[in-house]
């Protein structure tokens, strides 16, 4: 693999887990797998960078190859004339970070490339859970957005200034809650309490917190439907969607892929949806912190993240949306998924007819039975075709169901 060098050339920097400022060693197959499917979407095949703190040295990996069709017959490619994710993709130059963060930025000035992205101390504000939580209270006049409480480092110091605050919300919310990260993914570093205590690992576990920057403090959540808005930001215009999705979660909150329905029409372009009845509310809200986000300075990619939830009101439930949970500032698996969604649909029908259906991306495949079940492996009998992307040895899973 070449360097970056002085050209105008495409660096990608593989921080995957900066936010945390964690090892990512332990985690190194499922990062180096994501690299390959990051690396695959960009048009100008650009080299891919592993920062050492995270990679060893020497660190292996393998480029994405071609969408492996196992089941798809062969159709004719037409041209990408509106395309949702790779297009804009194209004319990314220079050093492009997952999160542009203060060390990319400094790995970019020792190279003397050109950082792609947004001010670090941007996405550092906006990427901040506390961002999308204060902004929440503004945007959907709701009881969920009331709730959480956002929490200092120094507020963390005594377990009673958390249970004080749990004890103002009403009696229902206080049965469970939970602490989390205020920079941070996929339920790590959580603390957990019950009927308005925490408990002694949660006491321990304050300090660690405080560490990391603060955390949001909130009721448990009995969710139903993980579910996300993908989005692109062009500095100085209006935010696009991409498309909603299903997020697939294990109950932890580990990411496993996502899934929902597709259209291409005459044209060419696609739509995404999740599919799901919340997706008018879901993309209203959305788009409004989106938007707060750009007038910030942020562009590029971002998602946020949503949930339906069963809201008990007496001995009734009803299922509730919580449209807006937090901001990714950065690019995403959703966004990943979208992608290679793109590229499947180009494979997957012929200029000029429209198509229209299902699709499920697996980022990996055998940890998503693991925690999801069988029944989550698309199977031809029942109509998915399915593409093999990513690393030949290691590949994640595309599958789609043609119904129109």
């Amino acid at each position: 693999m070449s360097g970056p060098g002085r050209e105008s050339r495409t660096t990608l920097y593989a921080n995957f887990g900066a936010e945390e400022k964690r090892d990512a060693k332990r985690a190194g197959r499922e990062l180096l797998r994501l690299a390959s499917l990051w690396q695959g979407l960009f048009p100008q095949d650009p080299d891919v960078l592993l920062p050492p703190q995270a990679f060893p040295p020497g660190t292996r990996w393998e480029r994405a190859t071609a969408l492996g069709r196992s089941e798809a017959t062969a159709i004719s490619k037409h041209p990408d004339s509106s395309a949702l994710v790779a297009g804009r993709l194209a004319s990314a130059r220079g050093f492009v970070p997952w999160l542009p963060d203060d060390s990319s930025a400094d790995e970019s000035m020792r190279l003397e490339v050109e950082n792609w992205g947004p001010e670090p101390r941007t996405v550092a504000k906006v990427h901040d859970k506390a961002f999308a939580v204060r902004s929440a209270a503004g945007i959907a006049d709701t009881t969920w957005s009331s709730l959480p409480v956002i929490l200092a480092p120094q507020d963390l110091r005594s377990p009673q200034t958390i249970e004080d605050r749990v004890a103002e919300w009403p009696a229902g919310w206080r049965r469970r809650f939970t602490l989390k990260p205020r920079i941070g993914t996929s339920g790590r570093g959580r603390v957990s309490g019950r009927d308005g205590r925490l408990d002694d690992a949660g006491r321990r576990s304050l300090a660690g917190l405080a560490s990391k920057g603060g955390a949001i403090l909130e009721p448990w959540f009995d969710r139903v439907d993980d579910l996300s808005a993908q989005y692109w930001i062009e500095p100085g215009r209006q935010p696009e969607l991409l498309g909603t999705t299903r997020q697939l979660l294990a109950g932890s909150g580990i990411y496993l892929g996502n899934e929902g329905v597709f259209e291409v029409n005459a044209s060419g372009r696609i739509r995404v949806r999740s599919g799901h009845e919340a997706d008018p509310p879901l993309i209203d809200d959305s788009t409004r912190l989106v938007e707060l986000a750009a007038g910030e300075g942020f562009y590029g990619p971002c998602g946020v993240d949503a949930f339906t939830y069963r809201n008990r009101i007496g001995e009734e439930a009803s299922e509730s949306l919580r449209s807006i949970v937090e901001l990714n500032a950065r690019f995403t698996t959703g966004t990943i998924a979208l992608g290679w969604l793109e590229k499947a649909c180009r494979e997957a029908t012929s200029p000029g007819k429209p198509m229209s259906g299902r699709w499920r991306f697996l980022f990996a495949p055998e940890m998503a039975r693991k925690y999801l079940g069988d029944h989550v492996m698309p199977q031809r009998s029942e109509g998915w075709l399915t593409f093999a992307i990513g690393p030949r040895s290691d590949p994640s899973l595309l599958a789609l169901t043609v119904t129109g």
